[in-house]
């Protein structure tokens, strides 16, 4: 039972939990704060909770490599291959990218026509929010199925993805890059597994003047063979 404090006096409200945050909820060691909205006649609350943090342990060691055309392939020493194309981003992406050009060209027609772009502009900031929100729960819903494909006893080899944009006037290229959500994928990979216990180190490309472990797997997904290149540097926790 929930006690709130509102303009036409205390309401005591029922809550329940859903299954999947239940674990989370009994074992919190404190309720930090609770935010309260109001979404197709429902109350739902979303709750800050502090957890313990599970101890770290791991064994199987698991390469990731985040890429733009490949959103994530992921091998283990054994191995099993994790495999995301990302093909659903891109193709809601692309529909999502000529709607909005469609309502810029209708925006630019309506200001040299000195009329009203109010709605256009509304219509331009849902389809903004909508894209965002779509992006971070793909990328939530891909680190869960990692995350629970690698499971409590890995340890994550994830890249150290660093690039620059394209050449001066490649829009093509730039747009692309833009496009490819490698930091939010990398945090809820990271969040995923601090949850979980799950060890994260960071690897790197090798240099030839600094010889470093590496490990070479080799794999198959759907006909294409994959090589993953595991160069191990000192592990940094997530």
């Amino acid at each position: 039972m929930i006690s709130l404090w509102t303009v036409g006096g205390r309401k005591r409200l029922a809550f329940s939990v859903p299954d999947y945050f239940l674990g989370y909820f009994l074992n919190a060691l404190f309720f930090d704060s609770l935010i309260v909205k109001e979404r197709n006649g429902q109350l739902i609350g979303y709750l800050c909770m502090t957890l313990s943090k599970p101890a770290v342990k791991g064994s199987v060691l698991v390469g990731a490599d985040r890429n733009e055309t490949n959103l994530l392939v992921a091998m283990k020493g054994t191995g099993e291959v994790f495999f995301e194309s990302g093909l659903k981003l891109r193709i809601w992406r692309k529909k999502h990218r000529k709607k909005v050009a469609r309502l810029q060209r209708k925006l630019a027609e309506r200001k040299a026509q000195h009329k009203d772009t109010r709605s256009v502009r509304r219509l331009l900031k849902r389809l903004s929010l909508r894209q965002r929100n779509f992006t971070k729960t793909y990328c939530q819903t891909v680190a869960k199925r990692f995350i629970a494909w690698a499971g409590t006893d890995a340890i994550l080899a994830l890249e150290n993805l660093k690039f620059q944009q394209g050449k001066k006037g490649n829009e093509a290229l730039n747009r692309r890059l833009h496009q490819f959500p490698h930091g939010l994928l990398l945090q809820c990979i990271r969040n995923k597994a601090e949850v979980l216990g799950i060890h994260c180190c960071w690897s790197a490309l090798p240099s030839p003047r600094k010889p470093v472990p590496t490990v070479a797997i080799w794999a198959t997904v759907n006909g294409i063979g994959f090589v993953a290149l595991i160069v191990v540097s000192p592990c940094m926790p997530t």
